[in-house]
């Protein structure tokens, strides 16, 4: 079991710029284990929260704990188990930028994507040099009865979540199963502000400095909205689920009035093509 202690020369000031509070951390031989020993400090031991009052100046945590194992001496087993950690505060203007929020930062964007569509939302208008056709909704019908649909632009959401995450959050199951077993895959239960199967997760990644400390993990979602009462053609209409895959069978038919064989809807489809999964196990 690890055990800390603040080391006698800790709390060294800098004026009242900043502070360094120092620890020795024993009994373990696993990284994971010293870090969370040492971050735990923040909230359970000295210096008892990530704000730090230093002669009426408020000092912040700067949110990049240093760890290192204890040096070997002649007689090695004196250091085995044995870490130095390090937990800085500074006055807020000196705090990293580039820090995440505990909460994690969230960020969307909706711009504009091409998508083919092959049947219409309603037709305004037709001309042709007799009794046009009724292609109840089918677009760009051609010479051999091919239903070309047409390209048009349609929202696409995204949005992205970073969070700096503990080392023993991000260990070997976790980057090489759980991440890559959700990747591809929609939200299994609500997830953020979307409705079950409305958001894919397309991909994570994560780094870290110095191969100590958190890791700062990026995840990358897309979004796709629930579409209700979808008509198609006569049939009446269909329902789906986020990004669920519409199809639609066309068949010929004979236009009774224009005296033509045309193409028309028959039936339509929705397809689950994309596995859901519990997103709760990417740490957020």
């Amino acid at each position: 079991m690890a055990t800390i202690q603040e080391k006698p020369e800790s709390r060294d000031h800098v004026g009242d710029e900043s502070i360094e509070f120092l620890f020795r951390i024993k009994g373990t031989d696993d990284e994971a284990t010293a870090m969370t020993a040492l971050l735990t400090m923040l909230s359970t031991g000295t210096p008892g929260s990530t704000v730090y009052a230093s002669n009426n100046v408020d000092l912040y945590w700067d949110q990049r704990p240093k760890l290192r194992p204890v040096p070997k001496t002649v007689d090695e087993t004196n250091t085995k188990g044995m870490w130095d950690g390090i937990l800085s505060f500074v006055r807020p203007e000196n705090v990293d930028p580039d820090q995440v929020d505990p909460d994690g930062e969230y960020n969307f964007e909706v711009t504009g994507l091409s998508a083919k569509i092959t049947q219409s939302l309603e037709t305004i208008s037709s001309l042709a040099s007799s009794e046009p056709p009724d292609f109840k909704g089918a677009i760009g019908v051609d010479g051999d009865g091919k239903v070309q649909g047409a390209d048009i632009i349609v929202p696409q959401s995204s949005f992205s979540i970073v969070k700096d995450l503990p080392p023993a959050t991000v260990n070997a199951t976790f980057r090489t199963v759980t991440v890559p077993g959700l990747v591809g895959k929609t939200n299994d239960t609500t997830f953020e502000d979307y409705l079950t199967g409305e958001v894919l997760l397309e991909g994570v990644s994560g780094s870290r400095l110095g191969g100590v400390g958190n890791w700062r993990m990026t995840y990358r979602f897309l979004v796709s909205k629930d579409a209700t009462g979808i008509e198609i053609g006569d049939l009446g209409t269909i329902n789906k689920a986020g990004w669920d895959y519409l199809w639609i069978l066309y068949e010929d038919k004979e236009d009774a009035v224009a005296k033509k064989v045309v193409k028309e809807p028959v039936a339509a489809y929705v397809e689950r093509v994309y596995k859901r999964g519990d997103f709760s196990g990417l740490g957020l």
